[in-house]
């Protein structure tokens, strides 16, 4: 996991394919993989020149 508690992508793909292996009749174990962005936002100054 990455510091943010989510996966990688390789072991995202990983979990897809082993979940319904591990839980087969249980609807918790049907993955879909998301690509999430994270934007951090400082509370510092931006100077913007105008064009």
């Amino acid at each position: 996991m990455n510091p943010y508690g989510s996966l990688s992508y390789t072991d995202a793909v990983l979990a897809k394919s082993l979940l319904p292996r591990e839980w087969p009749d249980n609807p918790h174990s049907q993955v879909t993989l998301w690509a999430l962005y994270e934007i951090a936002v400082r509370s510092v100054p931006v100077s913007v020149s105008p064009p």
